[in-house]
């Protein structure tokens, strides 16, 4: 025995009872109710086919068409034949008992059908229209290449035929042929014509013969001009041509003469203008180097060595640059060791009371050059109410060019900068010759202009 809810009241009932014993409601009212239909499920596979089919449409039409027209076969028989109804129906999922989803499935597979042949048939247009394309493109191009094969065919006839004539000894039938060939309309080879033009019309060139008469080496120039012997040069294939070269050349056998002379003393004194060029470049080598060689001597008569034992340096000083920082003066002055050479620069300052030093500035010839300094750069020391105070640096680049310009300047004023006060001064003649000699001694020593 089971309870049950009665539709009437709301309360429970056995479904043994005949009627609520509540309400009085006959049980057997709402214990039988008949259940709906139930939508059946689709089928997954089938959607997928048709899809698949319809994807296929352009790669094989013939497929599209049959699943197109095997689908609407189906929704036909179930439709009209009995018999198969069913079984259709079962296979389509639709029954009678659902009639709005019957006709809305049944319409939608019918679209789909229909879809499914008119783009077959769309696609069987297609190609056919494609092949009939092609075809037509393909018979053109054969056409087209006949047309041309004919044009090339006959343009070999004629170029046989005025090769002919030049073997023949006839030059104006062939130059008749060639122009006749060139006149061909879509011929390919017509390189061949001019190729062979190219060659007639060298046969009477003058310039040509000239040319090639200025360019034969002397033995074959004297060999035609007294016996007539042919140069290889002169051979265009072609007796015909080639006498007809060979009668031009003769004429222009006089001015040959004449060119060929002028061309041997072109070169006699365009060589001869070398080997003096070379002789005076030379002797100008010479004459530097021996300057040099007595620029060399001459500083290195003015310079002092000092030797550093323990460092195994040798310094080498200018006897015109003082020998103590008790000065005003600016000397450079060379460290060697071994095969190594480098170049220093001495900035000294001497007075009764300090300026301390933080910068240089050159003057040379209207134009300022600063050295600043670093903290580390200035030394200092006093004596009996004298001070001084220097500089020690490596000569850089920028040094190197600053000790280039002095030497050649006009006037230098250098300037002491202090914290407080500066104090001025010219750069001596004597200053100049020692930074003279003193570069010509580093570089006759081997030493390079720094870079950097």
């Amino acid at each position: 025995m089971a309870l049950i809810e009665c539709k009437e009241c709301g309360k429970n009932v056995s479904t043994k009872a005949t009627s609520c014993p509540s309400c009085g409601a006959p049980v057997e009212i709402f214990l039988h109710v008949p259940e709906l239909p139930r939508k059946p499920k689709p089928r997954l596979w089938l959607g997928l086919f048709l899809f698949f089919a319809l994807g296929f449409t352009t790669v094989v039409p013939g497929l599209t068409f049959s699943v197109g027209t095997g689908l609407a076969a189906v929704i036909l028989l179930h439709l009209y034949f009995a018999p198969l109804s069913r079984v259709l129906g079962n296979f389509l999922r639709v029954t009678s008992d659902r009639p709005k989803w019957r006709v809305l499935k049944l319409t939608g597979l019918g679209i789909v059908a229909a879809l499914l042949i008119t783009s077959s048939l769309a696609e069987y247009s297609t190609q056919r229209t494609r092949a009939q394309l092609e075809l037509k493109m393909a018979a053109e191009d054969t056409a087209r290449a006949k047309v041309v094969e004919a044009a090339n065919a006959q343009v070999s006839r004629i170029i046989e035929n005025a090769k002919a004539a030049l073997a023949a000894g006839d030059v104006a039938k062939a130059e008749q042929a060639l122009n006749e060939a060139s006149q061909v309309k879509r011929a390919r080879n017509l390189a061949l014509v001019e190729k062979l033009g190219k060659t007639i019309g060298d046969s009477v060139d003058s310039m040509k013969a000239l040319n090639l008469l200025v360019e034969l080496p002397e033995t074959d120039f004297a060999a035609f001009k007294a016996k007539g012997i042919l140069p290889q040069s002169f051979s265009l294939g072609y007796a015909s041509l080639t006498d007809r070269m060979t009668a031009t050349a003769k004429l222009q056998l006089d001015t040959a003469t004449v060119k060929r002379a002028e061309l041997a003393a072109a070169k006699a004194a365009e060589r001869k203008m070398n080997e003096e060029k070379v002789a005076a470049l030379k002797a100008a080598e010479l004459i530097r180097l021996k300057e040099k060689d007595d620029r060399i001597k001459q500083s290195m008569v003015s310079i002092t060595a000092r030797s550093d034992e323990v460092e195994s340096i040798t310094w080498y000083r200018h006897n015109l640059s003082p020998d103590s920082n008790m000065s005003k003066a600016l000397w450079p002055y060379i460290g060697k060791k071994g095969n190594e050479v480098w170049l220093r620069m001495k900035i000294t300052y001497t007075a009764s009371d300090w300026l301390f030093i933080n910068q240089f500035t050159f003057n040379i010839d209207g134009n300022n050059y600063p050295v600043s300094l670093d903290w580390g750069d200035r030394k200092s020391d006093n004596s009996g109410g004298q001070i001084w105070e220097w500089v020690d640096l490596m000569v850089n680049a920028q040094g190197y060019a600053l000790l280039t310009k002095i030497r050649d300047s006009t006037r230098t004023i250098l300037r002491y900068q202090g914290s407080q006060y500066s104090s001025d001064r010219d750069i001596s003649v004597s200053e100049k010759q020692a930074i003279r000699e003193i570069l010509i001694a580093y570089e006759a020593m081997g030493g390079i202009p720094p870079r950097r």
